[in-house]
């Protein structure tokens, strides 16, 4: 997320408690302000959030009404105000019609206007939506400008920012619409990063593998499709290389990132609120002794995408092993199913720290893919941490942690190419 300045200056911030206090009043009109800082104070907070200083007199016109929609929609939301909610889905409609006027036009697509004004409307639709897939279109709309506008445009402030925030968001799309992506080619994994290198981050170069993911599935679904065995079996070696290449890569990854990140987290005594499970003496236990605590949500939610990529992974990989075609790979045998369970029960402990950070206004977005492979990987097998798993999603969807209506239908959504083939992601 990024919270933008305008013309140099900050705006003057309004805490939820404020803004709910004057709504409790019953004042009869509230400024499109009140929304705004409302949801401000409400998504947009916490260490993860990036200010960014913008020319004075920067066209910002599509922006700022995408943004008043969004502001509007959510505090109708919040506040159960169903005149304030019907205003904002108005001016969401307004908003998208200008925003597809403006896709029209060659010479807006290097506009940072356009491009930051996309992105919040995808925000609205994993915010508030009850669309299940609307927010894939908008992703696949914010990869195509991407690809019309070039890696090179994204070298600078401020968009470069905006492509960080957004590429988990337009890979994890491509996984589900079958579709390749951009960002799995060289150069979109490295020029946005050449002016400022030292800012690509760990989590960055987790996403450079994950973006490698599309292809996988992609490769897959064409051998499938293929008549002759002959064909599939040279194509299934070669994607087996594939995905054992991106499984050295998390593997390398986690080596690196344990070596520099080793005291970031620590454990703590898990809170009532952990899953109760039968042991195998009859007896009821915590289905974990203890949660993870986090130096910071950025370290939370780098560890639990980068669990949730190994889960996708080697889920596929199983498929390959269990298939028939392929022979097992003595090198991995037998570690596809502790890897894939200890990866889901990271997640899920880490899961309270992530809550509680979104309780105080610190909205990820990180989470839910993660939630979506700790299901895939131990709850659908376990049912006792299928429920819970249910029930944090329920939490974040009804608004007691975060609000994001994309967790309403998120256990269910599968790929576009394939749905009702398989209940997983993959």
């Amino acid at each position: 997320m990024t919270i933008i300045q305008f013309d140099g200056r900050r705006r003057r911030r309004i805490s939820p408690v404020a803004v709910n206090s004057i709504f409790d009043t019953h004042i009869p009109l509230l400024s499109d302000d009140i929304f705004v800082e409302y949801t401000k104070a409400r998504l947009l907070q916490g260490p993860q959030v990036i200010d960014i200083i913008l020319p004075s007199g920067m066209d910002r016109s599509l922006f700022n009404k995408a943004f008043k929609a969004l502001a509007t929609t959510f505090f109708g939301v919040e506040h159960k105000e169903k005149n304030v909610l019907s205003q904002g889905l108005l001016q969401y409609g307004d908003a998208l019609s200008n925003v597809h006027q403006a896709l029209g036009d060659p010479s807006r697509h290097q506009s940072y206007d356009l491009f930051e004004s996309i992105s919040v409307m995808a925000l609205f639709e994993f915010l508030i939506s009850d669309n299940e897939h609307g927010w894939l279109s908008h992703a696949e709309g914010m990869q195509k400008l991407m690809s019309l506008r070039g890696p090179d445009s994204f070298k600078t402030y401020p968009d470069y920012i905006i492509l960080q925030d957004y590429r988990p968001s337009i890979i994890l799309s491509c996984v589900l619409l079958r579709k390749h992506t951009i960002l799995s080619k060289p150069e979109w994994k490295s020029i946005p990063w050449s002016l400022y290198p030292h800012q690509k981050t760990k989590m960055q170069f987790l996403i450079d593998i994950l973006a490698d993911c599309p292809g996988l599935f992609i490769h897959k679904e064409g051998i499938e499709s293929s008549p002759s065995s002959c064909e599939r079996s040279i194509e299934y070696s070669k994607l087996r290389n594939n995905i054992s290449n991106v499984l050295d890569q998390l593997q390398q990854w986690e080596q690196d990132w344990t070596t520099n990140n080793g005291g970031c987290s620590w454990e703590v005594p898990a809170p009532v609120t952990t899953p109760i499970i039968v042991n195998h003496w009859g007896r009821p236990v915590p289905a974990w002794e203890t949660v993870i605590e986090y130096e910071s949500l950025y370290h939370a939610n780098t560890t639990v995408v980068f669990n949730a990529t190994m889960i996708m992974v080697q889920l596929l990989a199983d498929q390959l092993t269990f298939s028939g075609e392929l022979p097992r790979d003595s090198r991995n045998q037998g570690s596809f199913p502790d890897r894939k369970f200890a990866a889901g029960l990271t997640i899920c402990r880490s899961v309270e720290y992530h809550l509680q950070s979104m309780r105080k206004g610190a909205g990820s977005f990180f989470l839910l893919f993660p939630l979506r492979m700790a299901y895939d990987a131990i709850g659908r097998s376990n049912t006792v941490i299928g429920v819970w798993l249910q029930n944090v999603l329920q939490q974040i969807h009804n608004g007691q942690s975060g609000r994001w209506a994309t967790a309403k239908y998120l256990l269910d959504i599968k790929p576009q190419q394939s749905r009702g083939n398989s209940p997983s992601i993959i």
